[in-house]
């Protein structure tokens, strides 16, 4: 059960966030910590709450739990000088990905026994490079995960962490003037609109039998537009910008079918949506 530890600093307020998923990655439930840290008492009280028989915490921090299963970020300064020399060697990297036409290497990864429990992944992309240059973080497209989860396959390790950097990044705040309850009114904000996106992740691939990009959820609910025409006293409407992605979600969800030229009683009754005050 991942749980992202997401934190944040600001000239008023200190908080973390943690966040529980289903092996699904559908949102269970959030806590915000404010002027306080998520501890292991925290964790067995929501364990106990949510009735969950195993936890893999996923921390964006390094590790403070020791007590459970986790996949946790380090710092290349913070790996031991063995470790090290055995991350700078060129040997032992798995090829993910290539550029078919020059052979240069796109995606890399690496895996290194600490000892009978832990694991250190090392994972490289090209891509996080140019973010890393552009950010200037200094990080040149390195990831370090440290885990004692057996389990777990080499990929789902970063792909989970480039899902809890794509979350950080929808709750990411800009304005350091929040007040305590703007800050739990922005994260509750961001926490439905997860669960809304990751819900319709779950459907369009299958009630989770595959894997469906964010970004196709998204364009699902974003990308369709109305257009409204007006002929004579009469008033059609006219739906665009529907994707395959949003026509396979309307047919899960069952709605009715959309046409050109679609009377308002017409939308309404296969949207589901009133709409005649909004036209007002």
């Amino acid at each position: 059960m991942p749980v992202s530890d997401i934190q944040g600093e600001s000239e008023i307020l200190n908080f973390e966030m943690a966040l529980f998923f289903d092996s699904y990655g559908i949102p269970l439930s959030y806590r915000l910590f404010i002027k306080e840290k998520f501890s292991e008492k925290e964790l067995e009280e929501i364990e106990k709450t949510l009735k969950i028989s195993k936890f893999v915490l996923v921390s964006t921090q390094e590790n403070r739990i020791q007590k459970r299963n986790f996949i946790s970020s380090i710092l290349f300064e913070n790996l031991n000088s063995e470790i090290q020399k055995e991350i700078l060697k060129e040997t032992k990297w798995k090829i993910v990905e290539k550029d078919i036409k020059t052979n240069e290497i796109l995606e890399k990864n690496k895996i290194i026994n600490i000892d009978n429990n832990l694991k250190l992944y090392i994972y490289w992309s090209k891509k996080r490079a140019f973010k890393d240059y552009m950010e200037k973080n200094g990080r040149s497209g390195y990831i370090y995960l440290m885990t004692d989860e057996e389990l777990i396959e080499p990929h789902e390790i970063s792909n989970i962490f480039q899902h809890t950097w794509n979350i950080e990044d929808k709750f990411k705040i800009t304005d350091v003037e929040f007040s305590e309850k703007h800050l739990h009114g922005h994260f509750t904000l961001c926490y439905i609109c997860l669960c809304i996106i990751r819900y319709f992740q779950y459907l369009l691939g299958s009630n989770g039998k595959f894997f469906v990009p964010m970004i196709y959820a998204n364009k699902a609910i974003s990308n369709p537009m109305i257009f409204m025409e007006k002929k004579g006293n009469e008033v059609f409407l006219n739906p665009i910008h529907l994707t395959n992605s949003y026509l396979k979600l309307s047919k899960i969800l069952g709605l009715g079918e959309f046409l050109q030229e679609m009377s308002i009683e017409k939308f309404e009754k296969n949207s589901g949506l009133k709409i005649n005050n909004i036209l007002l």
